[in-house]
């Protein structure tokens, strides 16, 4: 399995794709029906996350900053703090506010917890929930931030003691997807779930937070989403299941508490992943058999499969990913005969070691342009086209942002219908490829023919 690797020699990052840990955490709030998540640090903290997240989802993203400047930074933040949460509370009435630290205020070594202990001792009318995700951006990435944000969220909402059972109790199933899930992969696997005749309860859910909506109008807060009432029944869930290894940390919380039994996932892309997670399903809701519709999304997949692979056998993978979404392109790669040439991750995390490869990377895109020659096909944000251009292969376009793409968030990955596209996706870029080639041969041939007339004197 991969083990991760830091070039020391290196001092500077030339073209980095590293996101950073607040504006996962930030994500993950645009899954909780009427949430604001408030980032403590400067104002441009905040626009920046937000301008990014609302180009790549192309959807309105509502975001709140404590707008810190020189003299909080030195004497303190507390009191802008306090000032964004009573501003909030008044003009928007969220169900949900999500503080999130910077490393503006992790670097001055702000007590978000003492603060709003504070805060509450003087505003005993302030109901609203907060969730506190320390997730300072000098460290990890987006995909730590999300899973930070995921866990607090947790910690923070379930109940001490578990409410009354619910009527479908026997049902309930929890879903904590991994940053790496956009809004047609979370709708994806409910679609799935409920095919089984369960009931997810998916922690958080932007496949209706972010999933393109026009009814209803502009909303400042975040419009659809899990309720704070379906949270709260997680406890009584029969599983939870942790998509992603990165997920994990928020399952294990639930069981710590509850001792809900969990699973964790290292995909639920291509054949073998989704065919584990269909036999936990299976297992969950007393199940024999799969429905007939699954089944028959299965043999789709092996229909792509067996059509892809003439066309991905021995070809080389290049991809620049966070270690989720590393692992998940990965697997279903090996599953139609692909190797890899170079693999990169923005930072660390616990599915790099599950990575069925010599190692990955921790760098850049500049790292990835030095190694990825040789590739057949490299897979990253939409920043690394160029790189694919100067080196003559097709590129994938997968992860965050994608700026030059519309619906890709939508676009699903997972699952047996997923699965199938992405390989049908990964296996027309290389057929598209080969054609071009032999066209390119084609084009110097006639050249070359054309050339050897005009000399020929008869």
């Amino acid at each position: 399995m991969a083990t991760a690797t830091h070039n020391k020699k290196k001092n500077l990052s030339t073209d980095p794709f590293k996101l950073s840990r607040p504006m996962g955490a930030a994500l993950a709030m645009m899954g909780i029906e009427g949430a604001m998540p408030l980032l403590h640090g400067a104002q441009g903290c905040a626009s920046f996350a937000k301008v990014l997240l609302t180009r790549h989802f192309r959807e309105p993203i509502p975001m709140g900053t404590s707008a810190l400047s020189e003299m909080p930074v030195i004497l303190g933040g507390e009191e802008n703090l306090k000032r964004a949460l009573l501003k909030l509370s008044q003009k928007l009435r969220p169900s949900l506010i999500g503080v999130i630290t910077t490393a503006l205020s992790e670097t001055r070594g702000e007590d978000l917890k003492l603060m709003l202990k504070s805060f509450k001792a003087e505003q005993p009318e302030f109901t609203i929930p907060l969730v506190v995700a320390n997730v300072p951006d000098f460290q990890g990435s987006l995909e730590d931030g999300f899973a930070m944000m995921q866990e607090a969220l947790v910690l923070e909402l379930l109940p001490k003691d578990p409410p009354p059972k619910p009527l479908i109790k026997d049902r309930l199933v929890n879903i904590l997807p991994g940053a790496g899930f956009g809004p047609g992969d979370v709708d994806e696997i409910k679609g799935l779930v409920e095919a089984f005749g369960l009931h997810p309860i998916v922690l958080p859910d932007i496949s209706l937070g972010l999933d393109g909506r026009l009814s209803g109008g502009f909303s400042p807060i975040v419009k659809g989403g899990t309720r704070l009432d379906q949270i709260k029944n997680m406890p009584h869930a029969k599983m939870s299941f942790a998509l992603g290894p990165s997920a994990e940390r928020a399952a294990r919380a639930v069981n710590e508490r509850f001792l809900v039994p969990y699973v964790t996932l290292d995909s639920v892309t291509g054949l073998m992943d989704s065919d584990l997670f269909v036999r936990h399903l299976m297992e969950v809701s007393d199940s024999n058999k799969a429905p007939k519709t699954v089944q028959r999304d299965r043999e789709r997949l092996l229909d792509v499969m067996l059509d892809a692979h003439f066309f991905t056998g021995g070809k080389r993978l290049s991809a620049a990913l966070e270690p989720d979404e590393l692992l998940a392109v990965t697997k279903i790669a090996k599953e139609v005969g692909m190797g890899f040439k170079a693999l990169i991750a923005p930072a660390d995390g616990p599915a790099i070691p599950r990575i069925d490869a010599n190692e990955v990377a921790i760098g850049d895109l500049g790292d990835l342009e030095n190694l990825a020659g040789g590739s057949d096909l490299i897979a990253a944000c939409y920043r690394a086209q160029h790189i694919a251009k100067h080196l003559g292969v097709p590129f994938l376009r997968m992860g965050i942002p994608i700026f030059d793409h519309i619906h890709e968030p939508m676009r699903s990955k997972v699952g047996y219908n997923g699965s199938a596209r992405l390989l049908a996706d990964i296996a027309n870029l290389l057929l598209e490829q080969e054609e071009h080639e032999i066209e390119s041969r084609h084009l110097e041939d006639v050249n070359l023919r054309e050339g050897q007339d005009e000399g020929c004197v008869c």
